[in-house]
């Protein structure tokens, strides 16, 4: 079955990507982030089969995750695999637990991977914690 038409040719997208931005990532070795695990009234995390700890080694391990070998890894080892040992993920769980939303999951749903809502979702979730 042949492509939707324009899609290979002329890519749609969202307004502010079509041109590269500079590459921020030169001469640095790693990436320090936060994470913030949120749930929602109406839609709650099962925090007992998802703690914070496995976020921790999920994101942050180096050299297993779950007892996996290393190429099944976390973030962190995708990194250092793909960019030889150059390229580090460091980072913490904000406060160790889930934050509790103010506003329900479906008021920032929109259908569409949450692009126009996500910046709502983040300053919400920013706020609370700080």
């Amino acid at each position: 079955m042949p492509s939707r038409p324009g899609l290979i040719n002329n890519p749609v997208f969202p307004v502010g990507i079509e041109i590269p931005g500079p590459d921020k990532l030169t001469n640095r070795t790693n990436l320090e982030t936060v994470t913030i695990l949120m749930q929602f009234p109406d839609n709650r995390a099962d925090t007992i089969q998802r703690s914070p700890a496995r976020f921790d080694s999920m994101l942050y391990s180096s050299g297993s995750y779950n007892n996996q070998s290393y190429r099944q890894g976390s973030l962190n080892d995708y990194y250092l695999e793909n960019s030889y040992g150059n390229y580090h993920v460091q980072g913490v769980i904000a406060g160790n637990r889930w934050f509790m939303s103010s506003h329900n999951y479906s008021e920032y749903y929109d259908g569409n991977y949450m692009l126009s809502t996500g910046d709502d979702l983040a300053r919400d979730n920013v706020q609370q914690v700080d």
